[in-house]
Formats: C-alpha cells, structure tokens, sequence
C-alpha cells in the first residue's frame, strides 16, 4: 500500500524539476494529484486484515512461508470466488489460513485502486500533450508515457482482486514493473543521446540539485515519524521526570538523529560526488532506493511506538522493528 503514494510523488517530484515546466498547468497537476493523495490515503487506511485463529495452536512451517510469493503471483490472475454470506470474507482465504479482508475492505481497495489511477492517468496525459507541443523531447516523452502505463494496466486487475494474497501479488508485480521500466527507459533514452545522435535526441532538463534537496526532504519529512512516534503523556506518577518511558522515548530520538546523520553525512566532503551526477545508472538506483528505505522508516516507526509503551517487548514487534532497521540500514549502506 506504501508504494503507489510513492508513485505518485515521484512523479510530482519529477515534474518540478523539469525545466520550463513552472506554468499553470504544473500547479494544477500538483493540486489535483495532493487531493488525489488523500482519498488514496482514507480509503487505503481504512482496509483492515483479519488475521485467522490459530487451530490447535499450529502455525505454518517453512514449506508454506517459501511459497507465499508464488502463490501471490498466481492469485493476481486468479478468476473470482465466493464470499461468505455471513461474515463477508473470502471463503478462499479461511480456506487457506491467509489473512482475510471484509467485502467492506475490498470495497476500500478498489476505490483507493481507482485514485491511484486517475493519477496516473493524469500524469500520462500530460507526457502525451508534452510530446505533442515540443516535437524536440517527443521520444523521451514518450518513452516515459509507455513505461508509466505498464504497472497501470497491471492494477486494472486490482478491481477484481478478491484475496489478500491475490492483492499482495498485484502489489508486487506492479513495483517491479515500475522499477523495471525505469532503467529500460534508462537504457533506450541514453542510447538514442549518444554522440552521433546528440543534435537530433533531446532529453527534457532536471535542475540536480532541487532533485537532490526535495528526495532529501522527503527523507527528512518520514524520519520525524519516528520523532512522532516517541512522543508520550507522563500520565501517571510512576512517569513523571526521567524514568521509564523518558529513556525509552530519548533512545528512539538518538535514532532519529542518527539515521539523519548517516544520510548527510558525505555532504561535509569536499571530494565527494552523488550519485545522482555520476551516471544515469546510479542515479536511477539512487532515487528507487528510497523507496524500501522510508518503507522501512515508517515500519520502525510504527514498531517503537508500541515498544515505548512496554516494559516487556515480544518477539513479534521485536522482528517488525527489526525487519524496518535492517531495510533502512542497507539502503543507507
């Protein structure tokens, strides 16, 4: 669910900082698509899973946990099953042991599936009427339109998803479609800017240093989660001054700095070059890796305001924080 809001300010991001691009048509793009951001964010956050009751006290073994993805894969382009009556849930899912959704969720589903697209949609069509009035950057353009369609045509699907883990695998079909399509389009935009083609091949201009400072701020904007998170009310007297929770929320502070420090940290070196000005292959790679890595942010953020509240941490909410630190240190590495 993280991703198409991803998505969709990826390509706001992008748009900005194009050259040439600062007219009317720009703020009402960037309107539309923040209030297209927010029925996504109502209708995705409104979608609850229900985990099923363990029986007997059994959990899966390892042979099920391997082949969950597959299974992901396979159920996006599944045909439709019944639904309980009754409860409203998927009888598939119970049948499997998955997490189940209520019709109520799917329902959500859909209709957050439904902003995501009119974004892109609009997106699209503005790469088209780009290509159109500026026969220069025509191709670029184009390549771009073609790419971002792709992972669009692969969450038409999502109007009939009907299990979880059918979702899961629209889900993960679309990010690596859209991560795929942009080093294709990498590929084919700077071939076609070799030398012998450079005076008939043109490629709309980013301003570097707004991508850098905006990819930044972002990054900036999903680590004060965590400074969110730590808050707390010293409602009893046991809480009141240094004790407890104070330690507790102080340690995910130092994280927060921390994290920030690693991130600017080659800012100081006067020798040093980003990665977005090295190759167009490294900033591509610079630019996707922030995805897992505010993922991961918003995951540890999540998991240490509940382990703020506890004394006693278990195992479960010590592997989710975990699993998010781990993601976000190797992004940084």
């Amino acid at each position: 669910m993280f991703w198409p809001p991803w998505s969709i300010w990826a390509d706001m991001r992008s748009y900005l900082n194009v050259s040439g691009t600062d007219d009317a048509i720009q703020r009402a793009y960037i309107l539309v698509s923040s209030i297209l951001l927010i029925g996504y964010t109502a209708q995705g956050a409104s979608i609850k899973l229900h985990l099923p009751e363990e029986e007997g006290g059994s959990s899966s073994g390892p042979h099920e946990a391997s082949s969950t993805l597959s299974a992901a894969i396979a159920e996006a382009t599944s045909s439709l099953t019944e639904t309980s009556e009754s409860t409203g849930i998927h009888r598939r899912d119970t049948e499997l042991g998955h997490p189940t959704i209520t019709e109520g969720g799917y329902a959500a589903l859909r209709a957050a599936t439904a902003y995501f697209l009119v974004a892109k949609a609009i997106r699209i069509s503005l790469l088209i009427f780009y290509a159109y009035s500026l026969p220069r950057f025509r191709t670029a353009h184009i390549v771009q339109a073609v790419f971002t369609l792709i992972p669009c045509l692969v969450f038409i699907r999502m109007f009939w998803v009907d299990s979880v883990i059918g979702a899961m695998g629209i889900f993960t079909l679309g990010v690596f479609l859209e991560v795929l399509g942009k080093y294709v389009a990498g590929i084919l935009v700077h071939s076609g800017s070799t030398k012998k083609k450079r005076h008939q091949f043109f490629i709309p201009a980013l301003e570097i240093g707004h991508v850098i400072e905006k990819t930044a701020a972002f990054f900036v904007l999903v680590t004060g989660e965590i400074l969110i998170a730590v808050s707390y009310i010293a409602e009893e007297e046991s809480e009141i001054g240094p004790r407890g929770e104070f330690w507790r929320s102080a340690l995910g502070v130092v994280i927060a700095f921390l994290l920030c420090w690693i991130y600017f940290d080659a800012d100081s070196c006067k020798v040093f070059v980003h990665a977005i000005r090295r190759h167009w292959f490294s900033s591509i790679t610079w630019t996707q890796l922030h995805l897992p890595l505010c993922a991961g942010l918003v995951i540890a953020a999540a998991a240490v305001h509940k382990m703020i509240l506890k004394q006693y941490i278990d195992q479960g909410l010590r592997w989710y924080f975990a699993g998010g630190m781990a993601a976000i240190m190797i992004c940084l590495v």
